[in-house]
């Protein structure tokens, strides 16, 4: 059986770097960051991003440009050593992954939700118009969560990404935009396949590897990796 390679992304290597990630960041990016990355052969990097760092007053619609210029600078210094950088909402108007702040609305369910996270996006496809994509991409929103009726049905995630995709092309057709899989990126989602977008999934599995140690998942509680038998909630996965 032949295999279809992908051949929107380059094979990047890298890194998050996490200057921007929590509503208590600073945003101050470092240029020896770059510079090692540069130094030990990779050339990928991704700001994981809270949008209310660069907003003012809680106001969604009222932005703040002493930390937009932050990012600014962060890019910059992608271009000067080479190095692609993916801008990523890790936490966007109404949803995020990570619970340090209880968000006013629902993306997935709110209008006003919707409107705010495609005002952002379409705020950088106009800011950054004019890079190329072999530089810049842009992530929409990492880990969105597994279905449910209450909170995020299949068709709310796509009527969402459609809406943020449609935002960006408006202003920047060009412009190589990534989807994260759903149930925290876990799953691929052949449905929005028609729009030609990346789509970034995760290899979590098996947990006890990936996770081993990581706090937010009690993985202080995972047993210490080994090979074969990697362990997943009890399993030990083979090869």
């Amino acid at each position: 059986e032949l295999m279809t390679t992908q051949t929107l992304l380059p094979r990047w290597r890298g890194f998050n770097l996490l200057d921007f990630f929590t509503t208590q960041s600073t945003g101050d990016v470092s240029e020896d960051d770059f510079r090692w990355i540069a130094g030990w052969g990779f050339n990928f990097v991704r700001l994981p991003m809270c949008y209310t760092l660069w907003i003012e007053d809680d106001n969604p619609r009222r932005t703040h440009e002493p930390m937009l210029k932050k990012i600014d600078q962060a890019l910059e210094l992608g271009r000067a050593h080479g190095i692609h950088v993916c801008l990523s909402f890790h936490r966007g108007p109404g949803y995020s992954v990570n619970p340090e702040r209880v968000e006013p609305y629902n993306l997935w369910k709110d209008q006003a939700a919707l409107d705010d996270f495609c005002f952002h996006w379409q705020h950088f496809a106009r800011r950054y118009q004019g890079i190329p994509s072999d530089q810049l991409s842009f992530n929409l929103l990492n880990e969105p969560a597994s279905p449910s009726p209450q909170t995020m049905t299949r068709d709310d995630h796509a009527r969402v990404m459609r809406a943020a995709v449609a935002a960006i092309r408006d202003v920047d057709p060009q412009r190589l935009i990534i989807l994260d899989g759903l149930s925290w990126g876990n799953d691929p989602c052949p449905e929005l396949a028609d729009l030609e977008v990346a789509q970034s999934c995760r290899a979590y599995l098996p947990m006890g590897v990936s996770h081993y140690k990581a706090s937010w998942v009690n993985g202080e509680t995972f047993p210490a990796p080994r090979w074969p038998g990697g362990w997943h909630h009890g399993e030990n996965w083979d090869r």
